[in-house]
């Protein structure tokens, strides 16, 4: 599902009246949990927007914590994919949005490009 063109979901967490993490999260938490961070580097380069963001933030926030390094390959990867003007689905609580993937993207990642 994170690769997948065809399968939609929102980028965030917290969503929806429950404040549950969504499907994407859920998904992309079991590679981060695993330190899988193979996988993570080909989700970066699968089909899916909303999938990709998951895998860029996931892979830095190893990075940020000391369990991988990034390659020059891999940031040149990931500032290819930021520098898409694709909108991706996001959700923030109860609200439903729009918006590019660095715009999403927490500042405390986009210091480690």
């Amino acid at each position: 599902m994170l690769v997948s063109p065809f399968y939609t979901y929102e980028y965030g967490s917290n969503c929806g009246e429950a404040g549950v993490d969504p499907t994407g999260r859920k998904a992309i938490n079991y590679f981060v949990s695993n330190n899988d961070t193979a996988t993570l580097r080909k989700i970066i380069k699968g089909y899916n927007p909303e999938g990709r963001l998951y895998a860029i933030e996931a892979l830095l926030s190893l990075v940020s914590n000391g369990k991988t390094v990034l390659t020059n390959e891999d940031k040149k990867i990931i500032n290819s994919v930021l520098s898409l003007k694709i909108q991706l689905s996001t959700c923030s609580g109860c609200m439903l949005e729009k918006s590019d993937a660095r715009s999403l993207l927490s500042p405390k990642y986009k210091r480690l490009l």
